[in-house]
């Protein structure tokens, strides 16, 4: 994998999730599907932080900050829509920019040995941040679709009843 190809599949991936919650305004910030699950707001701190994470990972010698703690209590203190797709933007942009010119050799690095893709190329991280993206994009267009009578006694299990059936809409 080149570094232009990394380039595009970031953008690709930031466009998946942006559009996804393009439905949302800014009144969505404070709503969870469920009691005691993250809100929308969450959900995209919560993206970008973890995309800091894989970044910062691999730009450091030892490898991620294991301190998900932090990252955890970052993301739970944004209560604002908007400002979690601005740092979701600036989480990307960030990830472009320290991909952009690496050479295969320096894609090719591996990381360090860890729970956390110890032992991957660091390319490979590109993936994961795609993955983890569309696993929340999932739950940020899951809001919409979800109404009071659906959250019965069996609330969790029917939610993700529905958010399966909007990524099956959302992906085709």
């Amino acid at each position: 994998m080149t570094s232009t190809d990394i380039i595009a599949e970031l953008k690709s991936s930031e466009e998946f999730f942006e559009r996804s919650g393009r439905c949302l305004t800014e009144e969505d910030s404070g709503f969870s599907p469920v009691k005691g699950t993250w809100t929308v707001s969450q959900q995209g701190a919560h993206v970008a932080r973890t995309i800091d994470c894989f970044v910062g990972g691999v730009a450091r010698p030892e490898g991620c900050d294991m301190n998900f703690e932090k990252r955890v209590a970052e993301s739970r203190a944004v209560t604002s829509l908007k400002r979690a797709r601005d740092g979701a933007a600036k989480s990307y942009e960030a990830a472009r920019k320290f991909f952009e010119g690496k050479s295969d050799a320096e894609l090719n690095r591996f990381l360090p040995a860890g729970p956390i893709m110890g032992g991957q190329p660091i390319w490979a991280v590109v993936g994961a941040i795609a993955e983890h993206a569309a696993h929340h994009r999932r739950h940020a267009a899951d809001v919409r679709d979800v109404d009071e009578s659906t959250l019965s006694k069996n609330g969790r299990v029917q939610t993700q009843r529905i958010a399966h059936d909007v990524a099956r809409r959302l992906v085709g």
